[in-house]
């Protein structure tokens, strides 16, 4: 079968060059069928050579605007990733700015609690100390007036006796 194909072949293409011949190829180097079929080639690739230039321009003109594109894009992903980084940036300031204003406020409600209990538990120890002092001072029979008390216990110096280091109680 490849065979017989391949035969069918040769004979078209044996054909096709005896018609070639015929009509008056490669006999005479200068003949008309020669000059025409020569111009017809040059014209076809010079046609051929221009329609792949505006070819290839356009694609360079394609790839240009595409590439103008792609650059117009990035800036403006850069500037949205720029602004988008600024904003970030203020939230966790302003969250910051928040945070250590609840720190520092929670701190304060801390220290007023810690004082407004020292206060209260100082109140309690005076009033426990001043029961407990009275009701000493009552089953003993102490002075309960604290001017007399402090009157009572108070060196008194003399201007003499100051000199001579000797103390005297009233």
């Amino acid at each position: 079968m490849k065979k017989e194909l391949s035969e069918k072949r040769w004979a078209f293409a044996h054909e096709q060059a005896n018609t070639v011949r015929a009509s008056g190829h490669g006999v005479f180097p200068n003949s008309s069928a020669v000059v025409t079929a020569r111009s017809r080639t040059v014209e076809t690739n010079r046609e051929l050579a221009a329609h792949m230039r505006h070819e290839y321009m356009e694609q360079l003109m394609y790839r240009a605007s595409q590439q103008q594109e792609l650059v117009a894009a990035v800036r403006t992903s850069n500037q949205m990733h720029q602004v988008e980084h600024k904003e970030s940036k203020e939230r966790r300031r302003q969250y910051e700015a928040s945070r250590l204003a609840k720190i520092e406020d929670e701190k304060r409600a801390a220290k007023e609690e810690y004082r407004a209990k020292k206060a209260s538990q100082k109140q309690r120890i005076r009033a426990i100390h001043d029961k407990v002092k009275t009701d000493y001072d009552q089953e003993h029979g102490k002075i309960l007036d604290k001017k007399s008390l402090l009157r009572a216990t108070r060196p008194v110096m003399t201007s003499s006796l100051a000199k001579s280091g000797h103390e005297v109680t009233l």
